[in-house]
């Protein structure tokens, strides 16, 4: 299964002493709208039921599959729908286009580079915990369930970065002076099953 996100304005790396949940959770918002057209545009993801395969939990098997994770995925107010699961047996590949503005090929002198990357790989996956959420405790409009790519970022098997200059500035950072951050981000996602079973043979095709 292959498909894009995007993501284009302020983009800021993180570290242990300061973990931008807030920064985030915006980011991971904007995944979520993508992801869940995604889940009703896609036909296989539309009719997929949650199914009895092994290990699989005390769900009903005829359940709608988003039903039955976000069933399964709550924390605090909110109810996730990760699409890459270990249960499943499913794991992805990344390839990201990352536009910022500064010379092509710059990827060395970019010290931070590594952490804003680190910032989508966070935003791309469910939160562990509530206070991954940030100050948003609480669902906003359409985001009941909410939609995630990744279960946890160790199911990403492969990750390239492609760095380019960014020619034209982001509406977010004109309207925020925020050209050092600014960043326009696309992501090639391959998800696939490492192993095949009939919980994922629809991943596979």
């Amino acid at each position: 299964m292959q498909f894009h996100l995007t993501y284009e304005g302020p983009l800021f790396g993180s570290s242990k002493n300061n973990p931008r949940p807030d920064h985030k959770h915006h980011i991971r918002r904007i995944f979520h709208k993508q992801l869940k057209k995604l889940w009703s545009e896609d036909d296989m993801l539309r009719q997929l039921k949650h199914g009895i395969y092994k290990n699989a939990p005390q769900v009903h098997p005829d359940l709608p599959r988003w039903q039955g994770l976000a069933s399964r995925f709550g924390i605090g107010n909110y109810h996730f729908v990760p699409l890459v699961m270990e249960e499943l047996a499913l794991s992805c590949s990344l390839d990201i286009l990352f536009l910022r503005p500064d010379r092509p090929g710059n990827l060395i002198r970019s010290a931070d580079i590594d952490a804003r990357v680190k910032t989508i790989f966070d935003a791309l996956r469910t939160p562990r915990n509530i206070g991954q959420l940030g100050k948003s405790q609480n669902p906003g409009q359409g985001e009941d369930p909410f939609y995630c790519l990744l279960e946890d970022d160790g199911l990403i098997t492969h990750v390239s970065v492609r760095t380019g200059m960014l020619l034209e500035p982001t509406p977010a950072a004109l309207s925020k002076n925020g050209l050092i951050n600014d960043a326009r981000i696309v992501i090639d996602v391959t998800a696939r099953p490492y192993t095949l079973t009939m919980g994922n043979i629809g991943f596979g095709a």
